[in-house]
């Protein structure tokens, strides 16, 4: 979500079309993708108020919900429980 966000704004410059480079990241790496259901919205208005923006929220939730460390060199998210490795 966070790419294809920044991708369209023109932020985020990638050698191909979304659509294509994001499939093949994906199978390269072997990324499963996680559903985002009820609980991680609910949990994302529960993390504690030290970081406002509602998308980098959502992402936490989902990596706690799902019990996965949350890899990214965003100081950030530290505060945000999630576990981080980077």
């Amino acid at each position: 979500m966070e790419i294809a966000i920044r991708h369209s704004a023109g932020i985020l410059i990638l050698p191909e079309n979304l659509r294509a480079w994001a499939v093949s990241r994906l199978a390269f790496f072997q990324v499963d993708l996680l559903p985002m259901d009820a609980e991680v919205i609910f949990l994302s208005g529960e993390l504690p108020r030290v970081h406002s923006d509602p998308f980098d929220r959502l992402i936490a939730a989902d990596f706690i919900h799902h019990r996965v460390p949350f890899v990214a060199p965003d100081e950030t998210f530290a505060g945000l429980v999630a576990q981080r490795v980077w």
